[in-house]
């Protein structure tokens, strides 16, 4: 049902931009932020989204799993009042999820007649904690960023503005709808952003490392 093999970023950025030219072909242009994730998930793929109660273990918070066999996204009722208060998170959880839904899910081993009253098998759970280390994982939150700030309308949206100012950056957070970590790390791929542990901005790493030189 799930497979997990190596993936480029060349290749996570064009399967999330031939998604959003599915949406397009259907609904038009997307020329500006931000992106209608939701519209994609249920429209293009035919995913459900539904709140549902899913079990957790002592000390985890799982904010959401893909449920494969029955084409489904289910956010963890529990988590409602954290994925509500944390701007951006939703769209976030989506596009991750999207993202193992393109990648890593199998078509041809999905059960077709799933029975009812079933318990769910989830290929993917996201942790509260973040997408983690598993190489899956890490693929499906770098399709998300591909998918929600697709390169050529980030850079767009970004001309003239001081990225180096945090209250300019929540804004870009707001208008992607994405959260600030997810904005930030992405700003920092495309090496226009470093957030140093203290929180401070710099343009890139290269600038970073090359103060904390002077420094000593």
């Amino acid at each position: 049902m799930m497979t997990s093999k190596f993936l480029a970023d060349a290749e996570i950025e064009r399967r999330a931009n031939r998604l959003l030219g599915r949406y397009e072909v259907g609904y038009g242009p997307i020329s500006s932020a931000p992106i209608p994730v939701e519209r994609i998930l249920e429209d293009v793929l035919d995913l459900s989204i539904l709140w549902d109660a899913i079990p957790e273990e002592p000390g985890q918070s799982i904010l959401a799993g893909l449920d494969p066999n029955n084409k489904t996204v289910v956010f963890n009722e529990s988590r409602l009042a954290l994925i509500e208060e944390t701007p951006g998170l939703y769209n976030t959880v989506l596009g991750h999820e999207a993202g193992h839904w393109e990648a890593h899910v199998d078509p041809a081993l999905l059960d077709q007649t799933p029975l009812p009253h079933f318990e769910r098998q989830f290929g993917c759970l996201f942790r509260g904690s973040g997408p983690g280390q598993h190489p899956r994982e890490r693929q499906a939150h770098k399709f998300m960023a591909f998918l929600l700030m697709p390169t050529s309308l980030l850079l767009e949206t970004i001309q003239g503005i001081d990225l180096l100012n945090w209250s300019n950056l929540y804004r870009l957070r707001d208008l992607f709808q994405v959260t600030i970590t997810a904005l930030t790390v992405r700003l920092t791929r495309l090496n226009l952003l470093y957030v140093a542990d203290d929180k401070q901005l710099f343009p890139s790493r290269q600038e970073y490392e090359g103060q904390m030189r002077l420094a000593f």
